[in-house]
């Protein structure tokens, strides 16, 4: 009877033993478990700021691109506009050549008629005052031009920087996922 009690104690004993051990890795388990859904959860959260970062960055990347396509239009207005004014400040030269030339003719042929000369005179000095006024717009022109162009490369500038800085967000966005991967998979 007393060796049956022996090893019954024995075995109570050892399973005793065996419930602590299985008790102890559960407990293990669990902190891992909590640990797990911690580090899970700031990685979420991570990505989800990458990815709204990105996001921004995308928005202010649309907002540059259709300010320089604007700004491209307008260029491309005062240059025409430009053409035209060279266009018509040519013209207005051919004219005043003309009417010099004409201007001495009849200097030569009329002595004697000082109204003709008088008349051509005056619309001489009025074609000179046309044409110094067209070309003080010209210059204009020309000015805003060129701020429209320093503008536009400055623009240019923010974009490219602005492109550098999405594709370094969008790899950390992958490293992100990747990482969130790879835990998912250590977690199933």
């Amino acid at each position: 009877g007393d060796k049956v009690r022996v090893e019954l104690a024995e075995k109570s004993h050892k399973l005793q033993n065996e419930l602590e051990n299985v008790s102890s890795l559960l407990e293990e388990a669990e902190k891992k478990g909590i640990k797990f859904a911690k580090d899970a959860a700031t990685l979420e959260s991570q990505l989800q700021d990458t990815q709204e970062l990105l996001q921004e960055e995308t928005r202010q990347k649309l907002n540059l691109s259709s300010r320089i396509r604007q700004l491209e239009e307008e260029k491309n207005n005062l240059q025409e506009q430009q053409e035209e004014e060279e266009e018509a400040r040519k013209n207005l030269e051919k004219q005043v050549m003309s009417l010099q030339s004409q201007l001495v003719e009849s200097k030569k042929k009329v002595d004697d008629d000082a109204g003709t000369i008088e008349g051509l005179e005056e619309t001489k000095k009025k074609l000179q005052k046309d044409m110094e006024g067209l070309s003080q717009r010209l210059e204009e022109k020309a000015m805003a031009y060129d701020k429209l162009e320093k503008t536009k490369n400055r623009l240019q500038q923010e974009l490219d920087d602005l492109l550098v800085d999405l594709d370094h967000q969008r790899q950390i966005v992958s490293n992100l996922e990747k990482k969130q991967k790879k835990f998912d998979q250590m977690l199933a």
